[in-house]
This record gives C-alpha cells, sequence and structure tokens, in this order.
C-alpha cells in the first residue's frame, strides 16, 4: 500500500509591504501602505495539512476608489488553528477613528469550502467619502451604525444588517441620461448571431477551458433607518443639473438575492427639501418641497414613485391678469401694488419619468385682496392648461404675469416711463461726451431713471452708474473701478464710496501687441437664485482680428 506523503515546514513572513498588490488590483484600491508579517507551520497529510499561525497587519492602510474613504489594520491579526479561520475583535478604522469590528471564524473543509460564521459592528463609520470625480454615478459623504451576521459561505454569503445612517450623510445619486432607455429595451431586443457556428474561432474555444466563477451571488438583508438627519439629493437631469434634495423619515427594506435582484421596498416622507428646476441653463429656480411629499419604493430601486409638491413664491402685481377687464386707469392703477404668490411644482409618476404639473395660488390672507378678483382669475387660469403654463413661465422667468397680448405691457406703459426712460439715456450721452476732456483717466456714465412699484404706489428711482479705468506701466497695466450710486430714491441719502467703487478689474497685457492678457476682477452682480453676490475671479484672454475663419488659425504675420 502507497503511504500518502507527510508535510513538516514553517513560513516566516518578516515583512511584506502591502504597496506592492495595489498595481494588482486594477486601480481598485490607491494609497495602500503598511505591511503585514507573521508565521505560518503545515504539518501533516500533504491533502489536508495541520495549519497553525498567524497574519499580522501593522499600520496598514488603504483606499477603496469607489467610495474613497480610507481603512486603517493598526495592530490586527488573523489567526489559523487547524481548519478554521479566526477573527477576534479584529477591528477596522476610518479616518475620523471610528471603529468597525469583526467577530467570529470561517471553517473550512481541505481548505476548499469556506463557512461564514462572523458578526461585523460598526458606530459611525464612514463608509463613503467621495466627490463627483471618484464616481459619476454616486458620491457624497455617508457615515453608517450597524449590526450584521455574515453567515452562509465564501460563494455565497448571506448577510442580514440593520443600518442607520449618521446625521451628518449627504449621499447623491445621478440619473444617466442613457437609462431609461436601456431599462426599456431590456427583454425586448435579443441579438443572435447565427454565423457563430460557423466561425473557426469560436468553434476552436472549448468552454472547459475558461476560467470559472466560484462567487454566486450575495444574499442580503437589510433595515435602513432614516431619520429626517440625513441628505438625500437625486440628480434628475445632469445635463441641465436639475437636482432633488430632501431629508425625511422611514424604515426601508433593501433584498438582494443571489441571482442580483435587488428588492427595495417602503415609504420615504420627506420632512424638508428642494427641486432645482433649471430652464436651458438661463434660469435656475429653487422649489420648496412641501412636508408629508412622499417617494415610495415597491420593487426595483429605480422603480420609485414620487408623490411630491414644491413651491416657488413670488411677489408681483397682478395688473397684467386684470387689465383686460377694466379700462379705467385709476382702477389699474391700484393693481399695481404687489402681492405674494405661489407657484406649485407637482411631480408624481416614477422616478425615472416623472409627470410635472403646475399650479398657481396665494396664501389665505391675500386671497381675499381686491375683493377676491385676482384668486378668480388664478383659479380660472388653474383649469386651461395653454394658459396655467404661460402664466408659470412668465413668473419663473421674468417674476411677474403677462397679459394676454404679451406687447401690451400694462406695468410700465405710461408716458412719464417712457419719458424717464428717454431722458435717462439722453444723459448717460452728454456725460460720456463731457468725460472725453478728461485726459489723466477715462470715465463713463450710465444713467437710469424709471418708476419703482416695490411701496405700492409708483415712486420715482434714478441710479447713476459710474466708471473710471487707468492704463499704468506704459499701457500694459489697465485699473478699472466702477459702481452704482443712488441719486434718487429710498437710499439715496445714505450712499458711501463703496457704493460706486465696488467693482474692480485688473487686465495686464502679456505681450506688447496685448493679444494675450490676463485679467482679475471683482464684481458685485444680482443671481437670479442667491441675489446680490460677490464674484472675485480672474482669466486669461485671447483677442485676434480675423475677417474669416480661415485666418483665426493662421499664424501671425510677421511685421515687415
Amino acid at each position: 500500500d502507497s503511504v500518502a506523503p507527510e508535510i513538516n515546514f514553517t513560513a516566516d513572513i518578516v515583512k511584506f509591504d502591502l504597496a506592492n498588490i495595489e498595481a494588482l488590483t486594477g486601480g481598485q484600491l490607491k494609497n495602500t501602505k503598511g505591511g503585514i508579517n507573521g508565521r505560518i507551520s503545515a504539518t501533516g497529510n500533504a491533502t489536508n495539512p495541520d495549519i497553525e499561525g498567524e497574519i499580522n497587519f501593522k499600520n496598514a492602510s488603504f483606499t477603496p476608489t469607489m467610495v474613497n474613504s480610507e481603512f486603517t489594520l493598526e495592530n490586527e491579526t488573523i489567526r489559523l488553528e487547524g481548519e478554521e479561520i479566526l477573527l477576534s475583535n479584529f477591528r477596522i478604522k476610518d479616518k475620523q477613528n471610528n471603529i468597525a469590528k469583526i467577530d467570529g471564524k470561517i471553517t473550512s473543509q481541505a481548505f476548499q469550502n469556506f463557512a461564514l460564521n462572523l458578526k461585523l459592528t460598526a458606530n459611525k463609520f464612514q463608509i463613503l467619502n467621495s466627490t463627483e470625480k471618484d464616481n459619476e454615478l454616486f458620491y457624497g459623504k455617508v457615515g453608517a451604525t450597524t449590526t450584521a451576521t455574515i453567515t452562509g459561505s465564501i460563494t455565497q454569503p448571506v448577510v442580514n444588517m440593520h443600518l442607520n445612517l449618521t446625521d451628518d450623510s449627504d449621499f447623491t445619486y445621478v440619473i444617466p441620461q442613457s437609462e431609461k432607455g436601456v431599462l426599456e429595451q431590456k427583454g425586448i431586443v435579443r441579438w443572435i448571431d447565427h454565423d457563430a457556428k460557423n466561425d473557426p474561432f469560436l468553434a476552436s474555444v472549448n468552454p472547459q477551458d475558461t476560467a470559472k466563477a466560484t462567487f454566486t451571488g450575495i444574499d442580503l438583508s437589510a433595515n435602513i433607518e432614516l431619520n429626517d438627519k440625513e441628505t438625500f439629493n437625486i440628480i434628475i437631469d445632469p445635463a441641465t443639473g436639475d437636482k432633488l434634495s430632501v431629508k425625511g423619515n422611514s424604515t426601508l427594506t433593501l433584498d438582494i438575492d443571489p441571482t442580483g435582484d435587488m428588492v427595495l421596498t417602503g415609504r420615504y416622507e420627506i420632512s424638508e427639501g428642494s427641486y432645482d428646476l433649471s430652464f436651458y441653463k438661463l434660469v435656475k429656480r429653487k422649489f420648496l418641497i412641501e412636508k408629508g411629499s412622499t417617494i415610495t419604493w415597491s420593487g426595483n430601486p429605480l422603480d420609485a414613485t414620487m408623490d411630491l409638491r414644491a413651491i416657488f413664491e413670488v411677489e408681483t402685481s397682478p395688473i397684467e391678469l386684470i387689465a383686460a377687464q377694466t379700462d379705467d386707469p385709476q382702477q389699474l392703477n391700484l393693481y399695481k401694488q404687489r402681492l405674494p404668490f405661489k407657484v406649485y411644482l407637482l411631480i408624481k409618476g416614477e422616478l425615472m419619468t416623472p409627470e410635472i404639473s403646475f399650479q398657481l395660488d396665494m396664501d389665505e390672507a391675500s386671497r381675499n385682496a381686491f375683493g377676491g378678483v385676482v384668486y378668480a382669475k388664478l383659479r380660472d387660469i388653474n383649469t386651461r392648461e395653454s394658459d396655467l403654463n404661460k402664466q408659470v413661465f412668465a413668473l419663473l422667468i421674468l417674476k411677474r404675469f403677462i397679459s394676454d397680448n404679451p406687447l401690451d405691457n400694462r406695468a410700465g406703459s405710461d408716458v412719464a416711463s417712457t419719458a424717464r426712460r428717454s431722458v435717462s439715456k439722453l444723459l448717460s450721452e452728454q456725460l460720456n461726451r463731457l468725460s472725453e476732456n478728461v485726459k489723466v483717466v477715462e470715465l463713463t456714465f450710465d444713467v437710469k431713471s424709471y418708476e419703482d412699484y416695490s411701496s405700492g404706489s409708483a415712486e420715482g428711482q434714478t441710479d447713476l452708474q459710474l466708471g473710471l479705468s487707468k492704463s499704468l506701466l506704459n499701457d500694459r497695466l489697465v485699473v478699472k473701478v466702477s459702481g452704482n450710486f443712488e441719486v434718487e430714491g429710498d437710499r439715496s441719502d445714505g450712499n458711501s464710496a463703496s457704493d460706486y467703487l465696488g467693482d474692480l478689474a485688473l487686465e495686464y497685457k502679456l505681450t506688447e501687441d496685448g493679444r494675450f492678457r490676463i485679467r482679475g476682477f471683482r464684481n458685485t452682480n444680482f443671481d437670479m437664485i442667491s441675489g446680490e453676490l460677490q464674484e472675485t475671479g480672474v482669466g486669461l484672454i485671447y483677442i485676434k482680428d480675423y475677417n474669416t475663419l480661415r485666418e483665426l488659425f493662421k499664424a501671425n504675420a510677421k511685421d515687415e
């Protein structure tokens, strides 16, 4: 009878630098540091040896590229005893020294089949710390407190988990533009290559020669608790930047079977949030979502059903709505009073293909204004989608209503207003002509005069814009300052130097001909979303004169 060979050897791992394995991960790991050491001995039958020893991690750290969160193993040990791999108080630290701990063992049969019996606990452990540069589909900062049991086999683990996210979690998911088309086509179009059986290359391939994956999938069941503190962002349209941002509470159940099918169930009730709506990148409006709006999952995570109600508030004059109902100038003048209005954005249907509609409304305290005439007009407009969309568009873009004849602007069509605008233009031209006689610096003037109805009645408003520029260093450096000075209006008595010297620009010619220039600026602008804001920046300018497009790409002509 043949005797099975016996083995008896010991391997000492003095030091292995973990940075050596980073290149083997295909970019999935980065910033790999630290090392491992240990001692492993194997004795007995070669087919079923008795293995004893340990592997020690010393100041080891790594960062999975997709989540961009650094994990550290300071001084952790994995023990091998017989056919068991033991993990006792095996701790993983995140960047803020929060700990995820693993306890349990992995049991093998002749080191071929591995059975799992592990417990995972974590407290405010950061599992995601990424930006759009790390992953275009999802990113953010997410921490988790969890308890989980991991059983089953290494080829098909079974995970049961209870998960709470940290209060400062901020997660963004981007819906790809092509995602809906791909989902619609799935299972409908099937490509079959009838020439495959005649292909000599394919015919020579033996499937038994190819590598076979042993991992058959994960069986996951997770309860996810949300409590009004976590922020979730869903970018509906990456091209325009339309984004849904919400906070809410819910208990969601996520199940993943070994085939990869995911089922998410639960009702997410929104406590606060917003929807950013864009019009061709020209205008952005932020709608505030009403408390009680919901997102419901009952299967595929991408098939969520939305029932959202969001509000955009605007204060404007209702005269354009009522202008066609009366010709009395005195009565029309009353409707120039500004009132608060609400534009409701209603989002219903599936997350991938939302149904968006609008509705106009007023606060209860304002509904009786002018005897309820304005509110009655709004209710009438809501019954006709074409008229409703026209007024919503005007409120969102222009922040005012438009009349049935959009060329008839009752809010500023009187003779006095026309005269004021004409005088503004005349004064600007005359002041600029006078400034041509000033040789030391260059001056520019712009006068704007109009009627302001913000107080409920017509009040004169006149603004003077002053611009000053000076060339230095043989005309290589140009310094420009400008700003507004209120001549007529509520704040005309409180003007200071900062009011009309608020904007600054420095422009330097990098080349003598001025073709390449660098420009720095500090401007005060009015943004439709944020209101008044200050912008500071720097830019590189290239200037070239050409008569045809071909000349733009030619080298500059040399001077004779």
